[in-house]
């Protein structure tokens, strides 16, 4: 036989998930076909038939995949393929045939027919966009509809697969595959706009949905300039084929963010004076022109991740493009490694910042917040190193992960220097910088081009002069990378305004898996109770060795101040216990307590010595008094012999005992002897060594506490 048919694994609709089963068509020299047929209960007057079809190896000719026939057998109409052109055509008897050329690389391909035998129309739809329509007195009512290979060119062979055939008499329109949560970090919320006339549009298209499993029915290939700048009127056009295709698609109410393409135009120039402002920016709303608008899903901090049902009229937006298929592929490729291999300290993940200081030319109000959290204790919850200019800029970044500019208005000579480590976002908020409007230009000179180069997998800048209000705060969008969002969450809520003309390059689904390990710092509070061991004051990266009490970590005055420290491990699960700190500021000085609790089964535990007085304690798993202690005393280890201390009895349901006592002549350390009610006697192992410690850590305020 020329043409078999088999249902099989090998032909399933791969968005379908493993197991999906399809039908292939094999097909050898010759002119035999085969196929299904399905009769009609009755004689429809509107007609749908959908199929998913994928050319496979199949060359040397054409074939009819799908048709309808009358009673009597007369053709009503068909799909031919034509797999050497890669054209797709509705035949009806009488007209000329409905034809569109197949996206090439992208692998399947949904078809979607249209017959009304009253009004004597018929019209083609392929992968969720219009081809056309056409009109004819032949077009009749279809009695069966059958599905295969049921006429092919001799030479024609090799494989064709189909799946989804659907036969209704309503739109049935593309497979969709449903979101499995609300978040913006599901492929199945977002739309891919790639650009159909761009030469390597369709097959960048295939490779993001193969890199980020994007749904077919999640890719919008449109006829598109190829111009980097566009018109007002190009961008609405866009605009409403985008919205067009959610709406016709039934992706409206499913998909949260657009994420433009190789080769869809970058920028419009609305007065035609050059002043562009980003495509990407403009889409975060449906509106014409460029006017800013309050971004209501800006939070500071963030709380709640925005989901589906609460953008409040607002989408997320991004942008993956270059000079060409290979720069557009390498930002993808970038997102993938930096997702597969986390940033790390020891990689050289150092985070740059250069937050707005005291510049006379800006706002307070719109600088303060930036700087707020640059200098205090925010960068310190990334878990990675932070350079930190405040006065001047940097001249250079070397082995970083993050760069956050807002000082150089021009990207210095070999400012990105030696790029060791694997490079993440670079943003650069100068409002005077040279404006970001051109990313397909190689050997550009400004920030957004320049990062890029530099090997960043994401990169941040202004189209045009925007007005510092809308300056993008980097406490919140570091704080919403830390939580997980995406790149293109963090961004959007990180604005106090959209439309403003920033832009980010990158893709949007790009995850950083920041550090977890480190030291959780919670307080200061009076008392144990009062400490929220749910949200931590500060976190510290595993390599820290002390903290400056500063700003929120500051006690307050002439009272004592309680901090717990709490070991978080790689998986950001803290140890579950915890190591208490007490101090207490006097005059210019920070006190601090005693050596922490040690057990008295373990060796070398710590005794402190204050101005020649010894200072002791010890916890045990459970009450003293249930353990049938009578009486707990300390001895000290001198040259004579052992020399009892301290004695005391425990106090009901304290597992605790606290000793202060004046150190004798020579004496080298101490232990505990615990008197039971039996008898019995049981002693601990001896201190470590007794030697003075100062009163304080540091001068107030630069003071500090060990985790």
């Amino acid at each position: 036989m020329p043409t078999t048919l088999e249902q099989t694994i090998l032909a399933g609709f791969p968005d379908d998930g493993p197991g999906a089963v399809g039908l292939r068509a094999t097909m050898t020299v010759g002119t035999g076909g085969s196929y299904l047929s399905h009769t009609l209960g009755a004689t429809p007057t509107v007609l749908h038939v959908r199929l998913l079809l994928a050319p496979g190896s199949a060359a040397g000719g054409s074939a009819h995949v799908a048709g309808g026939w009358s009673a009597s057998g007369a053709v009503r109409w068909s799909i031919v393929w034509d797999a050497d052109a890669r054209q797709l055509s509705l035949n009806v008897p009488g007209s000329t045939p409905l034809s569109a050329m197949l996206p090439p690389v992208i692998g399947w391909h949904a078809v979607e027919v249209a017959l009304d035998s009253a009004g004597g129309s018929a019209s083609l739809r392929l992968n969720g966009l219009p081809v056309g329509s056409i009109s004819g007195a032949a077009i009749g009512g279809t009695d069966v509809a059958w599905l295969g290979v049921q006429a092919k060119s001799n030479a024609l062979a090799g494989t064709l697969d189909l799946d989804g055939w659907v036969i209704a008499d309503a739109p049935i329109g593309l497979r969709l595959i449903e979101a499995t949560h609300p978040h913006a970090g599901d492929p199945a919320r977002w739309l891919v706009v790639y650009n159909a006339d761009h030469a390597d549009g369709a097959a960048w298209a295939d490779y993001y949905r193969n890199a980020r499993d994007v749904p077919y029915a999640n890719l919008c290939g449109l006829s598109l300039p190829l111009d980097e700048t566009i018109t007002s009127a190009q961008y609405d056009a866009l605009r409403d084929a985008v919205l067009a295709y959610l709406s016709d698609n039934g992706l409206a109410t499913q998909v949260v963010g657009v994420l433009l393409g190789l080769g869809v135009p970058g920028y419009v120039d609305a007065s035609g004076l050059g002043q562009v402002t980003a495509v990407s920016s403009l889409l975060h709303g449906d509106a014409s022109g460029d006017g800013m608008h309050v971004n209501a899903l800006h939070r500071d901090p963030p709380i709640d991740r925005p989901s589906a049902g609460a953008l409040a009229g607002l989408r997320f937006t991004g942008r993956i493009d270059g000079a060409d298929f290979a720069e557009a592929v390498a930002l993808v490729d970038r997102a993938t490694a930096l997702m597969a291999s986390p940033p790390r300290a020891e990689d050289g993940a150092t985070v740059w910042l250069d937050p707005v200081t005291e510049d006379e030319n800006v706002n307070p109000l719109f600088g303060a917040p930036m700087s707020a959290w640059a200098t205090g204790p925010g960068p310190a919850t990334l878990r990675l190193p932070v350079e930190l200019t405040l006065d001047g800029q940097h001249d250079a970044v070397h082995d970083d992960f993050v760069f956050w500019g807002w000082g150089q208005a021009s990207v210095p000579t070999g400012f990105f220097a030696q790029p060791r480590g694997r490079r993440g976002v670079c943003v650069q908020l100068e409002s005077t910088s040279p404006e970001a409007k051109d990313q397909r230009s190689p050997g550009a000179t400004h920030w957004l081009r320049q990062a890029v180069d530099a090997g960043y997998a994401a990169a941040s800048a202004s189209s045009r002069v925007y007005t510092l209000s809308a300056l993008p705060q980097p406490g919140v969008f570091f704080e919403a990378l830390r939580l997980g969002w995406t790149l293109a969450e963090a961004w959007m809520v990180c604005q106090p305004f959209v439309r403003s003309g920033m832009q980010m390059l990158g893709d949007p689904l790009l995850v950083f898996d920041l550090p977890r390990s480190g030291f959780d710092i919670y307080g200061p509070a009076e008392a144990l109770e009062q400490i929220d061991i749910t949200t931590p004051t500060l976190r510290l990266p595993d390599t820290a060795a002390s903290v400056v009490l500063s700003d929120a970590l500051a006690p307050p005055d002439d009272s004592p101040a309680l901090y717990l420290v709490r070991r978080v491990d790689g998986a950001g699960r803290n140890d579950g216990g915890s190591s208490a700190v007490r101090v207490q500021v006097v005059g210019n000085q920070v006190l601090t307590p005693p050596a922490l609790p040690a057990w008295p089964d373990v060796a070398g535990w710590p005794a402190r010595v204050i101005r020649g007085e010894a200072r002791v304690v010890a916890v045990w798993a459970s009450a003293l008094q249930l353990r049938g202690v009578t009486r707990v005393e300390a001895e000290a280890d001198t040259p004579s012999g052992v020399q009892g201390v301290w004695d005391g009895e425990p106090t009901p349901g304290v597992r605790s005992i606290s000793a202060r006592f004046d150190v004798p002549d020579d004496a080298s350390r101490v232990r505990w002897r615990v008197h039971h009610a039996d008898g019995a006697q049981g002693v601990s192992p001896w201190s470590a060594a007794l030697i003075d410690s100062p009163t304080s850590v540091a001068s107030f305020p630069e003071y500090e506490v060990q985790p």
